[in-house]
Parts: structure tokens; sequence; C-alpha cells
């Protein structure tokens, strides 16, 4: 695997990601996803990071549990974009350029980000309940992330 990778690497010396300079690194991200496939009734999970305006992530991927709810479909997808943010804040910080402030996730799902938002557990949501107190931790440390709702 090692020598693919650097032969990829190799044969692509001239690409690589453009990120403006600045003098804080600010990372944003968004999340989405649908309800349910034509065929297989699997959501699909959306997601963008940038990092200074510049995208670094950007992924769509079928979920692999069937959701019963749209609210459990985007729940699903902060997830996953949760812990894109994490190995990218890892990696920076580990590169010693540490990001400024909490990363903004975007998200336009209200109920979504009201479960985020609120405390305990409700009969609804048990069963998601280890995705969405992972996430509600970091959205409540304010360490890592924000989650707002996406405008338009």
């Amino acid at each position: 695997m090692a020598i693919h990778v650097l032969r990829y690497l190799k044969g692509t010396l001239n690409l690589g990601i453009h990120i403006k300079r600045s003098d804080e690194l600010k990372l944003e991200a968004y999340a989405d996803a649908d309800l349910g496939g034509k065929i297989e009734h699997k959501s699909t999970s959306g997601i963008l990071v940038l990092l200074n305006d510049t995208s670094v992530i950007f992924k769509a991927k079928t979920q692999r549990l069937t959701a019963e709810s749209a609210t459990e479909s985007e729940l699903n997808a902060l997830a996953t974009i949760r812990k894109e943010v994490n190995l990218i804040t890892n990696v920076m910080a580990a590169l010693n350029f540490p990001l400024q402030g909490p990363t903004t996730i975007f998200q336009n799902c209200q109920p979504a980000i009201t479960v985020i938002k609120r405390n305990g557990t409700h009969q609804e949501t048990k069963h998601l309940s280890r995705k969405i107190m992972r996430t509600r931790e970091e959205q409540n440390s304010n360490r890592i992330l924000a989650v707002k709702e996406l405008a338009g």
C-alpha cells in the first residue's frame, strides 16, 4: 500500500490545495442528508469541510443503516461530519497549526439541531443516544463545533 501512495505522490507533485494565507485558520463545515433512496431505501449523507474557504473534504456516501426519519438521517450526517472535523482539527494541531475557535457546522434540518442542543434523551431519540451524546458534548464544550441552521 505504501508503494502505491508514494507512486501517486510522485506523479502528482504539481497538484495541490491552495489555502488562502491568513493570520487565523478557520474551519467551516456543511452537512446534509436525504431520507432513503429509491432502490435500497438507504439515506445519503453529504458533507463539505472548508479551511479558510478552501474545500478540503467533500463526500457523498450512502449511510450504512436505514434511517427511520429525516431527522435520524440528518443526525447520521452530523455524526459523520463531526468525525471529519475532529480528524482535521487533530491533524492541524499535530502540525502546529491550531484552528481558531470552534468549527461551525451548518445543517438545514431544524429538528436535528434541536435534538443536538437539548439536554437529556427522549423516547423518540433513545436509539440514537450515542451519536447524539457525542455530538452534544462537543457542542456544549464549545471546543470543536457549534451546530447552526443553514439559512435559505
